[in-house]
């Protein structure tokens, strides 16, 4: 990051005075690759290094660990001393999302970012948890495959209990986007935890495949929804050949093939769902047997 005009340097500062900077990276000037900052790079990182050497953890670190980002986002061992400092101040620990969110703003995909908002999430608990929603939203508005958007989703989600909200905001995006993956699999994740509010699995499966069929049918070639309702029989209490049972699994794959033949997706499944009626039948067969030769044995001890 190249020296900023017009930002005063720590050195000139004279709250910094009592402090000596240290080394920005020891070790460094002799490596053979060294890394190469730049005079307002190194100072910050001096300053850093000597406050976090003594275990200062005041209002002016907690400033100086925000320039540290701000020049390095990826910079580890300034967002741990961050929280640190917060921790230790007992601050008020909603105003950090205005940190984070600026830092959302130009690096929504920064792994520590997210590392942070976790901690904040986790020590704020379910009183903010709308207010975590909302700032995972907006990072997934720039991009509906943030992976740490949606994995900080699902922790808040999941502590907030907020699983019916959750099941509409992706049931809107969906409608904005059949093929949104992320949207599907966040749709999975739901369902696996909602599965209490059913009667029986067999009521879920019905109701699941009622919505499958409403969004396959204007993208019969979505691949997303189709995995989806592979995906619904690995669910607790599915068994291997349970497609074979879901006569609307065939209605679905019928109807896709009336308008797309070839529909790649919709062959594979309706092979999956033969091939698990014929696995039913089998297994028919074999427990016909067996009866029968139970019956058999009775009978002969009975004799």
């Amino acid at each position: 990051m190249e020296d900023e005009p017009g930002v005063v340097p720590y050195s000139q500062r004279p709250e910094w005075n009592d402090v000596t900077p240290a080394e920005a990276a020891p070790g460094d000037p002799g490596s053979v690759v060294a890394v190469q900052y730049s005079e307002h790079d190194r100072e910050l990182l001096g300053y850093f290094n000597a406050c976090a050497a003594k275990g200062e953890k005041s209002e002016r670190v907690l400033q100086l660990t925000a320039d540290v980002i701000a020049a390095n986002q990826a910079h580890y061992s300034a967002w741990q001393y961050r929280w640190e400092v917060l921790q230790e101040l007992a601050t008020d620990l909603t105003a950090e999302y205005q940190f984070t969110g600026r830092i959302a703003a130009d690096s929504a995909k920064n792994y520590q970012l997210w590392n942070h908002q976790r901690k904040l999430s986790k020590a704020l608990g379910p009183l903010v948890t709308q207010r975590e929603l909302d700032f995972c939203a907006s990072a997934l508005d720039a991009d509906a495959k943030n992976y740490h958007a949606w994995a900080h989703r699902q922790v808040v989600v999941a502590a907030g209990s907020a699983w019916q909200q959750e099941l509409r905001y992706v049931a809107r995006l969906l409608a904005e986007d059949v093929r949104n993956n992320s949207a599907w699999n966040q749709r999975f994740f739901v369902l696996q935890h909602t599965l209490d509010q059913y009667s029986s699995l067999d009521h879920v499966l019905e109701s699941e495949l009622n919505y499958l069929a409403e969004q396959i049918a204007p993208a019969p070639e979505n691949e997303s929804a189709w995995n989806y309702l592979w995906g619904l029989f690995t669910l607790p209490g599915c068994g291997p050949a349970d497609m074979g049972r879901q006569q609307k699994v065939h209605i679905i794959c019928r109807e896709a093939l009336s308008d797309f033949p070839s529909c790649k997706p919709a062959l594979d499944t309706l092979a999956q769902f033969y091939y698990c009626l014929a696995q039913l039948a089998e297994q028919q067969q074999q427990h016909a047997q067996a009866t029968a030769a139970a019956g058999h044995g009775l009978q002969v001890l009975a004799a």
